[in-house]
């Protein structure tokens, strides 16, 4: 009876981790304690067809997800899935507005996607470790654009960080007029 209990809650904990922040659609989206993250993330080579042939309808289907964690302090330390935020990526390669609990500074553990293998869901990890500095009385942080590179068997091949601010601010004044974009570009720690 006890590891039926125990079974329900692992799962229940995975499928609440892998739902995701979205972007915002307006400034209402938008807490007072958070700064929203904008830039874009770009996976090349592009997922196939058959990789996104999922079944079963889960919303972070062939999405990108990136695992942040705003609170801790020690990169290193061993991180449980139930204390990061997972921020959901609607379209590669589309700008992301996406708001994240304010602290110093705020670590990416990982960015991964969910997709077909045979018909059969699989998880595609691409294990990079990195580091955004949030400058005070700043709401708005361009991060740049994530360059994910892997090969035609999806093995990881590493990362590029593209600085495409000045493509980034129309977008931003177009989402949110009246808000001011800041640069503080993702620094990669470990690929």
């Amino acid at each position: 009876m006890i590891w039926r209990v125990l079974i329900a809650l692992s799962i229940f904990s995975l499928a609440s981790c892998a739902m995701g922040r979205r972007t915002a659609e307006s400034i209402k989206d938008v807490r007072e304690d958070e700064v929203v993250l904008v830039g874009s993330v770009i996976l090349e080579p592009a997922l196939r067809a058959a990789e996104k042939d999922l079944r079963g309808g889960d919303r972070s289907n062939n999405k990108a997800l990136i695992k942040v964690d705003p609170v801790k302090t020690n990169l290193l330390e061993t991180i449980g899935l139930s204390d990061l935020d997972h921020l959901m990526i609607e379209d590669w390669g589309k700008v992301f507005y996406i708001p994240v609990h304010r602290s110093e500074k705020i670590f990416v553990n990982g960015i991964y996607t969910y997709v077909s293998n045979g018909g059969q869901a699989d998880t595609l990890i691409f294990p990079i470790r990195g580091m955004i500095h949030v400058p005070i009385n700043q709401k708005y942080l361009y991060i740049g654009t994530i360059h994910i590179r892997r090969t035609d068997y999806s093995e990881y091949k590493g990362i590029k960080i593209t600085d495409d601010f000045a493509q980034a601010i129309p977008a931003m004044k177009k989402k949110f007029p009246d808000e001011k974009l800041h640069k503080s570009m993702l620094s990669i720690l470990l690929d």
